[in-house]
């Protein structure tokens, strides 16, 4: 885990070397056609992010306050028939 951390870490500090990282944690974690996305929460000197690691992207979270409906639906599972199955959202708009 600890190397899983550091690596997203250093992704978020690449993509946004102005901000510092005051914390950070894995909040959700699904593998999606035998690819793990874990969805990172991190939080900095200035504002808020996710950061999805399998395919790494890093989304604010004032323009996405929600990671499953807005991030995972629209990104990850474009046309995913399963999610009512698994709780989230029925239909992605």
């Amino acid at each position: 885990m600890f190397k899983a951390t550091e690596e997203v870490r250093e992704y978020f500090e690449w993509q946004a070397p102005d901000l510092e990282v005051t914390f950070m944690q894995k909040v959700y974690s699904e593998a999606i056609l035998n690819t793990r996305h874990d969805v990172w929460d991190i939080h900095t000197n200035k504002d808020r992010w996710w950061v999805i690691a399998g395919g790494t992207n890093l989304y604010s979270q004032e323009q996405f306050p929600n990671a499953w409906t807005e991030i995972i639906c629209n990104d990850l599972l474009p046309g995913d028939t399963n999610k009512e199955r698994r709780g989230g959202p029925q239909r992605c708009a």
